[in-house]
Parts: C-alpha cells; structure tokens; sequence
C-alpha cells in the first residue's frame, strides 16, 4: 500500500516508465499496453488527476475496440473507470452516457443467459424487464 507521496510519485514514475517500455517494444496498439494503461490510469484517479486518468482509459477502450480479443468485460470495465473520471469532473452528461451503455450490455447479457437457461424462445423474453 502506497502511503506517502513520495510513494506515489515513484509508483507513477515507474509506471510512466513501464508504459513506455511496453509501447516501443509491442507497439501503441498491443493488448498488452491497456494494462499499463489501467495501473497508470488508477494511480492518477488515486492522485485525483482524472484527466490524466480519462485519457489512459479513454487509451485502453480504443485498444480494445480494435482488439476483440480483450473481451466485452474489459470494454466494461474501462467504461465505468472513464465514467467514474467523468464524474469527478462533473462531466455528468458523459459520464451518464457510458454508465447507460455498461447497464444495457448487462441486461441484454442476462436476457441471452436466461434464454439459454431456460430453453424459451425470444418472443416469450420480449416483454422480460
């Protein structure tokens, strides 16, 4: 646990570094950056620096919408950290928008695993709430 500032600098610097190193070996665009992205992205939302943290998010989900490999729980998971940024920036309007988007993906996720649970056809589901 990171418990003075002193601390999160060096965790920040590192993985600043770390960024990098990944970037200029695999390229801007490989799966594997988003995860440097996510730690530098939840270390500025921890220094309350949400703009920094908006842009890292903001990074991963561009990656993960050109690399389906990562899954539609990362695409979740990146939309509400860039919601929760936007949030703290009072950026309420975008941050209602990604939230919606997450909740819909949900529900129309548990709606498919209910079908396929259950054995009924789609026109029974169409009135499921």
């Amino acid at each position: 646990m990171l418990r003075s500032p002193g601390q999160h600098d060096h965790a920040e610097n590192f993985s600043k570094k770390s960024l990098k190193l990944c970037e200029q070996r695999l390229g801007k665009d490989h799966p594997d950056v988003v995860r440097h992205l996510k730690t530098l992205g939840i270390l500025y939302q921890k220094h309350n620096k949400y703009e920094d943290a908006a842009e890292c998010f903001q990074r991963c989900l561009g990656i993960c919408h050109t690399k389906p490999e990562l899954g539609e729980a990362k695409v979740a998971e990146f939309k509400v950290n860039l919601a929760n940024c936007y949030f703290k920036l009072k950026k309420f309007h975008e941050a209602e928008i990604l939230y919606k988007q997450v909740l819909v993906r949900a529900y129309e996720q548990v709606k498919l695993q209910i079908m396929k649970i259950s054995g009924l056809p789609k026109t029974v589901l169409i009135g499921f709430v």
